[in-house]
């Protein structure tokens, strides 16, 4: 099982922290999940990245406020 995952990171801002991360979907694949965070990216204005920690993942930049990161994790508890 792998999830989507949405992190918020905010730099410039006085806001009270959000919850993180949060899970915004879950699929039984890893390229389900994959199929989905492209999908995800194309259709809400996020740029596709391949991080070295997350691997491929979409972010959005709001100028020096913050980011907006979906990447996909595996759920280790049904290892």
């Amino acid at each position: 099982m792998y999830f989507i995952i949405l992190a918020t990171m905010l730099t410039n801002t006085n806001a009270a922290p959000l919850p993180m991360p949060s899970i915004m979907g879950s699929y039984e694949t890893l390229e389900k999940c994959r199929d989905e965070l492209i999908f995800m990216a194309d259709n809400n204005g996020f740029r596709l990245t391949k991080h070295p920690m997350f691997g491929k993942s979409a972010a959005k930049q709001y100028g020096k406020e913050g980011v907006t990161v979906f990447f996909c994790a595996r759920d280790m508890r049904s290892i």
